[in-house]
C-alpha cells in the first residue's frame, strides 16, 4: 500500500512539473492536450454499460439454466453455451465496475491537473499563447519539445505512464471474442425462432427463448463492434505517445542529458494478461 501511495505521489509531482513547464510556453497553449486526456478517461467510465452487462449476464445464465433444467437433450445444446457465456459476462462486468471507477478517478485527477495548468497560465508572460486546433500527435510533439528544454528534470516517467495507460486499454482481442460470442448468441436465437413445430407450447417456448437471445446477442455484438474501434483508438494513441517519447529522448540526447529507458510489452502467463517491462540504462 505504501508503494502505491508513493507511486501516486510521484506521478502527481511529475504531472505538476509538466503543467508548470507547459504553462511557461508563451507561444502555444496546451488545453487540447489536457482535454484529450480527460475525454479519453471519460469515455471509459462505462458503469452504466457494466450494470447492463450484469443484467444481461444474469438473464443469459438464467435462460441457459432453464434450458438445461428441462432435461431435454435438444435444449442442452443452446442451454450450456448460453449459461457459460452468461456467467462470463456476469463476472467480467462485475469486475468491470471497478475498472470504470478507476477511470472516473483518473478523469478527475486529469481535471485537477488541467485546472492547475490553467492557474499557471494566468501568469502575464503566458497570456499571448495561442490555443490552435492541431492533431493530437502535433500537440504531443509540442509537449515533448517543451519538456526537453527543461535541464532540471527528466520527464521519462511522464511519457511511460501515458504509454502504459493506453497499452492497458488495448483489449481488441477481447472485443473480437465478444463479437464472435454476440454473433453466436444471435445465431442461437434465430435457430430457436426458426424451429418448425405444430405444438403451440413448443412455439411459445421457442419465442420465449429466441427473442431474448437475439436481443441480448445483438447488444453484445453492437457494443463490441463499437469497442473495437475505441480500442484501436487507444492503440493509435499509444503509438503517438511512443513517437513523442522518442522525440523527447532525441532532444534530450542532443542536449547531452540523455538517460535511456526501454519499454517493452510482455505477456504474464500466470495472470493471462499483458504487461510492460521497463529497463533503464545510464
Amino acid at each position: 500500500m505504501l508503494v502505491l501511495v508513493a507511486s501516486g505521489l510521484a506521478q502527481t509531482h511529475m504531472d505538476t512539473l509538466v503543467a508548470q513547464r507547459l504553462a511557461m510556453d508563451t507561444v502555444h497553449a496546451y488545453n487540447l492536450y489536457y482535454e484529450d486526456l480527460v475525454e479519453s478517461e471519460r469515455s471509459q467510465e462505462g458503469i452504466a454499460s457494466n450494470v447492463f452487462g450484469i443484467v444481461l449476464g444474469t438473464a443469459l445464465t438464467a435462460v441457459g439454466g432453464l434450458l438445461v433444467a428441462t432435461g431435454d437433450e435438444g435444449f442442452w445444446i443452446p442451454g450450456i453455451p448460453c449459461a457459460v457465456v452468461g456467467s462470463y459476462f456476469l463476472f467480467s462486468n462485475i469486475s468491470g465496475i471497478g475498472k470504470s471507477r478507476m477511470h472516473a478517478q483518473r478523469r478527475k485527477y486529469y481535471e485537477d491537473i488541467y485546472g492547475l495548468y490553467r492557474e499557471y497560465r494566468k501568469a502575464p508572460q503566458a497570456s499571448s499563447a495561442n490555443d490552435t486546433s492541431m492533431s493530437s500527435f502535433a500537440i504531443d510533439s509540442l509537449v515533448a519539445e517543451q519538456l526537453a528544454l527543461d535541464p532540471s528534470y527528466a520527464y521519462n516517467a511522464h511519457f511511460i505512464d501515458r504509454i502504459k495507460t493506453e497499452f492497458s486499454q488495448e483489449s481488441v482481442a477481447e472485443n473480437l471474442f465478444g463479437i464472435l460470442v454476440g454473433g453466436g448468441i444471435v445465431t442461437l436465437g434465430v435457430i430457436g425462432l426458426s424451429v418448425e413445430t405444430s405444438d403451440d407450447i413448443e412455439k411459445a417456448l421457442a419465442t420465449i427463448i429466441g427473442v431474448p437471445l437475439i436481443a441480448s446477442g445483438g447488444s453484445v455484438l453492437i457494443y463490441n463492434i463499437y469497442a473495437v474501434g475505441r480500442d484501436l483508438g487507444h492503440k493509435r494513441k499509444r503509438k503517438e505517445f511512443e513517437r513523442a517519447y522518442e522525440l523527447y529522448k532525441n532532444r534530450r540526447k542532443d542536449s547531452g542529458l540523455a538517460t535511456n529507458f526501454f519499454l517493452t510489452p510482455t505477456f504474464n502467463v500466470a495472470t493471462l494478461g499483458p504487461g510492460m517491462n521497463l529497463l533503464v540504462t545510464f
